[in-house]
């Protein structure tokens, strides 16, 4: 019996990060997600399209942890980093989940969520509920932070993740 309620026959108690990242990798084959793994750094790399521009989410595995970074096809002028950050404030208030971020030197604005797997069991639903939230977020508001920053070229940020 787990802490919050009966134990699901059909989960895995996540152990390792090797069933970790493995557990991962069969869950995304099966939904058939485009994605790239990068082994040296435990990341998987999964392409969509968004209403208006692609996203590109990195599912991180380390330290005892499950990151959805998604970084957006945008990126901030220095001058415009305080219009930027009052707006991923604004939007960050409203959000039970995650937060968006301004890199201070690149410009480039990012959401993340995380979640520990150490000592739990994982199941496909629950990640892939997650990952549809992550970029369900980024996709809710990249449009309105498409007023504040610049565009990248599509084949600049893709590059950027290959």
């Amino acid at each position: 019996m787990g802490l919050f309620g009966k134990n699901d026959k059909n989960s895995t108690i996540l152990t390792t990060q090797k069933d970790a990242v493995a557990m991962i990798g069969q869950y995304l084959k099966k939904a058939g997600l485009e994605n790239r793994f990068d082994e040296e750094n435990d990341t998987y790399y999964v392409g969509t399209m968004g209403d208006d521009l692609p996203i590109i989410t990195l599912v991180v595995i380390q330290d005892q942890i499950i990151s959805f970074r998604c970084p957006l096809q945008l990126q901030a002028a220095p001058s415009n980093f305080q219009k930027v950050l009052v707006a991923l404030n604004e939007i960050n208030r409203k959000m039970l989940m995650g937060a968006f971020y301004l890199d201070d030197e690149e410009g480039y604005i990012m959401y993340e969520y995380g979640f520990p797997y150490a000592e739990t069991r994982l199941s496909e639903e629950f990640f892939m509920a997650v990952l549809k939230m992550a970029i369900d977020t980024v996709d809710a508001f990249d449009g309105d932070l498409k007023k504040l920053a610049e565009e990248i070229p599509r084949s600049q940020y893709e590059a950027m993740y290959q």
